[in-house]
């Protein structure tokens, strides 16, 4: 391709994508140099501009979003959708675990606006195997808590859904 990279990593929060350098990936041969692109918010960047890209591009997309029902509806929007940028099964089920780590209210206020559409998510989606945790748990983790806690951060998709 013309740009030079493999890929679109799409990433939810500012925060994350100002300190990216401080994460650990370890992602896949093909999608190791990706473009990084903040999905912008009412201030910093323009949603529509960064869907308007996205739309245009034929590079495949992962997407580094907080683990709760708003985040994996933001990821599945996104248009040729490898995977989704989390720990891996047994960090991330650790974390969900730990009330210290997460956050119920994500889940509870979320749920109600974007539930059914993940409901009707297909059982090979890049997300449904992190829909599943959510449900399990019935909370979410901000991405945020990456930086802090210093997994290594690797794609959950639908050929490689990361279980023990």
């Amino acid at each position: 391709n013309s740009i030079g990279h493999d890929s679109i990593m799409l990433v939810e929060n500012y925060e994350v994508f100002d300190q990216l350098h401080q994460l650990t990936f370890d992602l896949p041969e093909g999608y190791t140099n990706p473009l990084v692109i903040y999905r912008g918010d009412k201030t910093e960047s323009r949603l529509n501009n960064v869907k308007a890209f996205l739309d245009t591009s034929d590079l495949p997309v992962v997407a580094l979003v907080d683990i709760d029902p708003k985040g994996l509806h933001i990821a599945i929007c996104c248009p040729r959708l490898l995977g989704v940028v989390a720990p891996d099964h047994s960090d991330l089920n650790a974390v969900l675990a730990s009330p210290a780590a997460t956050r119920h209210d994500l889940y509870r206020l979320q749920l109600p606006g974007v539930g059914d559409y993940l409901r009707s998510v297909a059982e090979n989606s890049p997300i449904a195997d992190l829909w599943k945790l959510l449900q399990q748990h019935r909370t979410g983790v901000v991405q945020e808590r990456w930086l802090m806690a210093g997994f290594k951060l690797v794609i959950w998709d639908s050929d490689r859904f990361n279980k023990v």
